[in-house]
């Protein structure tokens, strides 16, 4: 009896820091969460075909991009009409041609005009189109100024005539290198801005990264070798669930195959973070469900697919930039995989410190979870 009485004192107080580490950590998630944002990222696509005359070029943008830099609500009503767009296209199409650093001569000259709206998933964008009397490779086109200075991740998707999807910065030019506009250089797609775009989606997304890390908290949790090697095939099997689920998804919505409203998609992908980080809590065993994976995946590709979606592009390209992002997407998945794999195998040998970074790191995922949830609700 005097040597269990230390031990049942032991484990209280081990108990006790749990809960108040938990406590904690709610209280911090709550505090560090940046404000719920939508996945829809700022994306224009600018493309470019040869023509009997010369070229044609249409530039496509978001509307809420445009209102941003012009305030295009005139009566602050947070809807823009088509009333309202004409009324600034004057202003519209100044912006336009600031947009593209040219100097051309004068029988080259591209003047942007607003033709149409377009609705590309969740976004409305204005469609800008110019007739050159000169080839592509003429095309007065040097640097691209778009929110140059205003928002660092906004991105121009380039279709251009032989060559393959590009997605480039303010400050790149839209056309491709002297050389491969010649022909001198092979006509492929320019694999890394896709795949570097996946791995930017991944690490800019503080839902998906947390997400990612309450699929594999359980493994804090395991003990034995045997066990262990059953845990590392389970982990395997749920996190393959997961990308299965999101790869499905992300194709039918950027294929426009089926692609359910934003509006209900974000709020969604927030709860699943509670929903599996109450699931650790309550089951307290070596795996995650993969059941569970799988149907949260589903929702986190259609988030995914926000990036994709407002870009015009043909089913082909298409296709491609889908690949190319969805592998960036799986290699961004394994950055944050990867430490924390190690990490949570190393507390393996520490009981006591795994079930108490287990218990902390699920309340404050939940609680953070929960607190998006409220506010991506529409």
């Amino acid at each position: 009896m005097n040597n269990s009485a230390p031990r049942r004192l032991h484990t209280g107080r081990a108990s006790g820091l749990a809960a108040f580490l938990a406590g904690a950590a709610v209280a911090a998630c709550c505090a560090w969460a940046p404000p719920a944002v939508a996945h829809t990222a700022s994306r224009a696509s600018l493309q470019v075909q040869a023509t009997a005359e010369g070229s044609r070029v249409q530039w496509e943008v978001a509307w809420r991009d445009l209102d941003a830099l012009l305030d295009l609500d005139a009566d602050g009503d947070e809807r823009l009409t088509w009333r309202e767009a004409r009324a600034a296209v004057p202003r519209i199409e100044a912006l336009a041609a600031a947009s593209f650093d040219a100097a051309a001569a004068p029988h080259c000259r591209m003047a942007l005009r607003l033709v149409d709206s377009q609705t590309r998933g969740e976004s409305g964008m204005a469609v800008l189109r110019a007739e050159v009397p000169c080839p592509p490779a003429d095309l007065p086109l040097a640097a691209y100024q778009f929110l140059a200075g205003v928002d660092a991740s906004h991105r121009l998707l380039v279709a251009w005539p032989g060559r393959g999807p590009r997605l480039i910065a303010a400050g790149e030019s839209p056309a491709p290198p002297a050389a491969a506009v010649e022909g001198l250089a092979a006509a492929t797609p320019p694999l890394f801005e896709f795949v570097a775009e996946g791995v930017r989606h991944i690490l800019r997304g503080p839902d998906h990264v947390i997400f990612v890390l309450t699929l594999v908290l359980p493994l804090a949790l395991v003990t034995g070798r045997e066990v262990r090697s059953r845990a590392a095939r389970r982990l395997l099997w749920v996190v393959s669930s997961f990308t299965l689920a999101h790869t499905l998804t992300l194709a039918a919505a950027a294929l426009d195959l089926w692609r359910p409203p934003a509006q209900w998609v974000e709020p969604a992908i927030a709860l699943s973070i509670a929903a599996a980080a109450v699931h650790n809590l309550l089951r307290r065993n070596a795996h995650m469900s993969a059941a569970l994976a799988f149907a949260c995946g589903l929702l986190h590709g259609f988030g995914f697919a926000e990036l994709l979606v407002p870009l015009a592009l043909p089913t082909p390209q298409l296709a491609a930039a889908l690949a190319l992002f969805n592998l960036g997407i799986e290699l961004g998945q394994l950055l944050v995989l990867a430490p924390a794999v190690l990490l949570l195998s190393w507390l393996q040998r520490r009981p006591a410190a795994a079930r108490t970074l287990h218990t902390a790191a699920c309340c404050g995922f939940a609680a953070v979870g929960v607190l998006w949830f409220a506010q991506r609700l529409p």
